[in-house]
Parts: C-alpha cells; structure tokens; sequence
C-alpha cells in the first residue's frame, strides 16, 4: 500500500482525489492536508508534515485559482503558485519519490487555432497563467522527475466552480448570458483524478533514475471542444432546468484578468506514455450530473 501526500485537500481536485483514493484501499493511503494543516508557502511546515507522515507519493493540488484576483494579489499568487509549489517539490526531491503537479491551459495566449501541444511555447495572458508557468520552472527546476499536468475549465459538485454556479444560477435568475468565443474543453475532477492514479501506478516502485521516463509536462482535459456557451447550455440541458442561455462576446463581459480565445489542448502524449483512454466532455458532464443528483424541480 503506497502512502499518497495530497496538499489542498480542501480544493474540488484534492476532494476527488482523496475519494478516488479511498475507493482503492488495497492500494494507497491518502494523507490529506489543507491549507490550515500545511500551507505550502511556509517551507519549514511542508517539510515537518512530509517526515511525519513518510509519504511515497506526493500530489500538489494546492493552488491559488482566483484568475481575476490574482490580478490585484499577485504576490499572494506567485507565493503559492511558485514558491509554494517549489517547496513540495523540494520534499519529494529530498525523500526520492515520485512528484506530481497540476498546471494549467492559462499558461497560452489562445493564439493557436490547433490543440496546444507540451512543445509549443508558453504565453501567459494574466498574472495567474503567469504564476503557474513560474510553478512549473519552479517544480522541474527542484524535483527534475516530477510530473506536471496542466488542464483547465475544471468542474466537480464539489466547491465553487462553473458546474455548480451556472446548476444554481440557472433556476435563481431564469436567463443568462454567456461567453461563447473563449474555446476550450471542460475537465471533470474525477476524471482528472482517475488520471493521477494512472500516474501512480505507472511510477510505483521506481528508482529516481527511473522515474526520468515520465518527467516533465503533460495535458490532460476530457476530449472534444466547446465554448463557455456550449458548457453552459449542456448543463442546462442535462439538469432539466427552464431557462434562456444567450451567447456574448467576451468584449460585452470585461473580466480584470484577460483569458485566452482558445485553450483546447492536445492530450496524446498523456494517452500515449500512460495508456489510458480520455471521456468525451459531454459524457463526464452527465456523469457528474448524475453524481450530483441535480435535476429539475
């Protein structure tokens, strides 16, 4: 049984996380930690907390995720984005065992009319994007087998996210507006957990010298292209909800922090090194729906 560290346990990843692993008992222990047990900016805690509990994986699901906040706080955000991942990172690199981290399809600048690959360059729009891509220098930079995830638009029932606010939005107001030319593709949390695992077992039982086969970044979403627009209406749709959805410009919506047009990612390289296949959005989407127990009233 491989004892699994997740930092941001409190988050809608680590949540689907720590149930993925719990359903495997025969397989893993989750250790879970939020940011009252170990906050990952405060380097001498991160290090207390991984010798205490002598983890043999380490998950960073810790993260600063207010995209437009981020804008006004962006020394609370490169604080935990890129120190505080570096600081987990250091954990693993010291105790030799495997590391994995989560990026995000923020660190482009939407400019690509192809799914992004892990070679194309990196180009972030906000001071968000531009934190995690400091992560990710951070993270290889300290634990250089660690292996980094980068995915977006994620949703669960679980927290505040774009599933569970446009379920209540939806009933409460009985009309919405929604952006239809930012592009990308939904990733429901515990599909993106059940790839972590995938990850797990892929480096269980391997040297440092080993782990070097998986290193560096990865893209993982479920499959398929839709806009805010589309997501909206699928929810809408699925839960049986009476309400009019219209499509808006992002220029008839200004948000602080300037988002990419498009972000959908290529996720060969992740399908091709550890043998997995990915769901359709709209599949996970009435799998979550169906989770969730949201429905028409």
């Amino acid at each position: 049984m491989r004892r699994v560290l997740v930092t941001g346990a409190d988050g809608q990843l680590g949540h689907a996380l720590a149930s993925m692993l719990y359903s495997l008992p025969k397989e893993f222990f989750p250790v879970l930690t939020d940011h009252a047990s170990m906050d990952i900016t405060d380097v001498k805690k991160v290090n207390d907390i991984c010798e205490q509990t002598d983890p043999d994986i380490i998950v960073n699901c810790a993260a600063y995720t207010a995209v437009d906040m981020a804008e006004v706080e962006a020394h609370q955000a490169f604080a935990v984005n890129e120190k505080g991942a570096a600081n987990v990172a250091m954990a693993a690199f010291r105790m030799k065992i495997p590391m994995l981290h989560f990026s995000t399809d923020y660190v482009f600048d939407g400019s690509n009319n192809i799914p992004y690959t892990e070679e194309d360059s990196a180009a972030p729009l906000s001071v968000y994007g531009h934190s995690k891509l400091a992560g990710e220098f951070a993270v290889m930079a300290t634990c250089p087998w660690a292996v980094i995830i980068r995915t977006g638009w994620l949703y669960s029932p679980f927290r505040s996210n774009f599933f569970t606010t446009i379920s209540r939005i939806a009933r409460e107001r009985g009309k919405l507006e929604i952006i239809c030319d930012q592009v990308g593709t939904p990733t429901y949390a515990k599909d993106l957990a059940s790839a972590a695992v995938h990850v797990f077992r892929s480096m269980d039982g391997l040297t440092c010298d080993e782990m070097y086969k998986y290193k560096g970044v990865y893209h993982y979403s479920n499959e398929g292209v839709c806009s805010w627009y589309d997501f909206a209406c699928a929810i809408v749709d699925l839960a049986g909800i009476t309400c009019v959805v219209d499509p808006i410009e992002t220029k008839d919506y200004p948000q602080t922090a300037q988002r990419p047009h498009f972000s959908v990612m290529n996720k060969s390289k992740f399908k091709n090194c550890f043998h997995t296949k990915i769901s359709h959005w709209q599949r996970s989407l009435a799998a979550c729906m169906e989770s969730s127990g949201i429905s028409s009233q």
